[in-house]
């Protein structure tokens, strides 16, 4: 059988980008912060809640650096400029008025003559003209020193998150190699890096490759606050508290589970309590009970539990990823070519084991467990009790 070599990350063999800087990031003193902003563009599913949860944590800590989170009331939050990136967007309804709030603090931090750090993955997919929206706000409050920072997961990656979280907050899965197709037209990484390329130049737009930061054993955080900051690693865990990371259970099991309340709710109008705390929502049931009971769950299931191989497709899309990424004269990719990661898939689909592939429930095949159905309502409530701590 033809095999592929498919890198999760850019090894060094083929990047071809620059890595060293022609300026210094980060200031030799506080007052060189002046007229600076270092601003974090996501995208999401790249550790964005657990950085916006440090960025707070450390706020004192930044601002001895002379560097303030520019919030319309003086105090961070990790999601303050969710909203901002939205209406700057024109994507969906916001609450407020959060590109006057940015204002309103970029007018605070300009009088007290400090830097700015801005983190936010709704200001990812940003047109051009949105892009230079934002360029000319951050402008107007003499921000014209301007350093953006997007980490690149691989697409093999990011697509089982993505998955993950549609299942987890959307509906049951359905076959993900449709979504595959469809996410490879919403989600073209270089496309989207792009205009801030071209509005703030390219020399300022640094990419992280965020498989290898994490094949390194690193922290998100840390190799965020200490290239684009400054701040020394032994300062963030002296001054930053233990924070809660954001990590799912495992995506099939979440699929499963979805499926689990899609059903509840047809049987008996109402979601079910224990999927709910599966999901995250809850610290009281125990995760391997839950798996085990999930096991249990797919055998019942039978052929209308299937899974299919999706690293050979997302490889490709990798790949694709990675000229673009070289075609469009990126300079600074850090993490590019230090330990690279590097998986051996099947080019043709096979029946692989769960780990490289995603799993649902085919709708089609579910009348071959006839009455199985009926049985998931009685069987959630005995689960419910059983993996209860």
């Amino acid at each position: 059988m033809l095999k592929v070599l498919a890198a999760v990350s850019v090894a060094t063999a083929v990047w071809t980008g620059k890595k060293t800087h022609k300026k210094s990031l980060v200031p030799d003193s506080p007052d060189g912060w002046t007229g600076k902003a270092v601003v974090h563009i996501g995208p999401p599913k790249t550790g964005t809640t657990y950085l916006q949860e440090t960025m707070c944590n450390m706020e004192e800590l930044l601002k001895s650096k002379n560097i303030a989170i520019p919030t319309a009331e003086g105090v961070c939050d990790p999601g303050a400029f969710f909203d901002m990136g939205h209406e700057l967007r024109s994507y969906g309804e916001v609450s407020g008025h959060p590109i006057e709030d940015l204002k309103t603090g970029l007018a605070r931090t300009q009088k007290a003559k400090q830097g700015v750090f801005i983190s936010t993955e709704s200001l990812f997919m940003a047109s051009l003209n949105q892009t230079m929206q934002f360029k000319s706000i951050l402008a107007e409050y003499g921000y014209d020193d301007v350093t953006i920072v997007s980490f690149h997961r691989s697409d093999f990656d990011w697509f089982r998150s993505k998955f993950s979280q549609r299942t987890k907050h959307d509906v049951a899965a359905v076959d993900p190699l449709n979504d595959i197709m469809r996410y490879a037209g919403d989600h073209d990484y270089v496309s989207l890096v792009k205009p801030y390329m071209e509005a703030f130049g390219t020399d300022n737009v640094h990419i992280v490759s965020y498989d290898n930061v994490l094949a390194q054993g690193k922290d998100l955080s840390v190799v965020l606050y200490t290239t684009f900051l400054g701040l020394s690693e032994e300062d963030i865990q002296r001054h930053v508290p233990q924070v809660d990371v954001n990590v799912s259970p495992d995506v099939n099991d979440i699929a499963l589970w979805a499926f689990v309340q899609n059903v509840m709710e047809i049987k008996e109008g109402t979601w079910p309590e224990l999927p709910q705390y599966y999901l995250g929502h809850d610290g009281e049931d125990d995760p391997a009970c839950l798996a085990e009971q999930a096991k249990m769950l797919k055998s019942k299931l039978g052929d209308a539990w299937k899974c299919a191989s999706t690293a050979a497709v997302t490889a490709k899309l990798f790949h694709y990823t990675h000229e673009k990424l070289i075609e469009s004269g990126v300079h600074m990719y850090h993490y590019a070519d230090e330990k690279p990661l590097e998986i051996s898939v099947d080019a043709e689909e096979t029946p692989a084991d769960e780990k490289e592939s995603l799993c649902y429930v085919d709708r089609a095949e579910l009348h071959k467990v006839d009455g199985y159905v009926g049985e998931v309502a009685q069987f959630v409530k005995a689960t419910q009790t059983t993996c209860r701590l």
